[in-house]
């Protein structure tokens, strides 16, 4: 979700200008965008053991991509999107 946001397009840009190509297709390949509200940037992914590595190796990367995007983003919120 949120694949076509220009929010998000402009922030997966500059993360695939940060992290390896190999990370990135095995980490943010799935990742969905659900939004950035009071300095609070919303993320989903299908399974929790990606969940826990992006919050344990990519959130300051993250961070650091939505800034330089042009985004104010205090915190990243990641959470386990149901599956149908």
């Amino acid at each position: 979700p949120g694949a076509e946001d220009p929010k998000w397009q402009a922030i997966d840009a500059q993360l695939q200008r940060l992290v390896r190509q190999g990370a990135y297709g095995s980490w943010f390949g799935r990742i969905g965008f659900h939004g950035i509200t009071a300095g609070v940037l919303m993320l989903s992914t299908p399974s929790g053991v990606a969940a826990d590595r992006l919050k344990r190796d990519f959130v300051s990367t993250i961070l650091e991509a939505a800034e330089a995007a042009g985004e104010v983003v205090e915190r990243v919120v990641i959470t386990i999107r149901k599956t149908q």
